[in-house]
């Protein structure tokens, strides 16, 4: 017996020599990476081999989408920004980042704040309460 849970979720349900074996299963849905998006994360991944070597905000935020298999669609609805907006995030040239995105990015990434940021706004970031645009109260 096939019994469906919810949306792509089942159970399988069988009598076997008179005992009840039953198995969940989850229905899985990926995303098609396009052959030419394939090769620019070749690349870029060919350029950084981990995300200790990288300097520049947007490069991190890529390194990281990138390791965790995203779409910049993926990454901008998780943060609640437009998929244009999260697209001029990895743009090189960049300054400034909303701290509430970069930390639902931190979040869906599964690392610290700290990781995605420069070597300067790491550095404010500790040193100052205002970071990235907040004012004094």
């Amino acid at each position: 017996m096939f019994c469906r849970l919810k949306v792509r979720s089942y159970v399988l349900a069988a009598n076997v020599a008179g005992t009840l074996k039953v198995a969940p299963l989850q229905i899985l849905k990926f995303p098609v990476v396009l052959p030419h998006k394939f090769l620019d994360a070749e690349k870029f991944n060919l350029r950084f081999s981990d995300a200790s070597e990288i300097t520049e905000i947007a490069d991190k935020l890529r390194w990281y989408r990138y390791q965790k298999g995203l779409r910049q669609r993926d990454a901008a609805d998780y943060a609640g920004i437009d998929r244009s907006t999260y697209i001029h995030y990895e743009e090189a040239g960049r300054d400034f980042y909303p701290k509430k995105h970069m930390e639902k990015l931190a979040e869906l990434f599964e690392v610290p704040l700290e990781n995605l940021l420069d070597d300067y706004k790491a550095a404010l970031w500790w040193l100052l309460p205002v970071v990235w645009g907040e004012r004094f109260s």
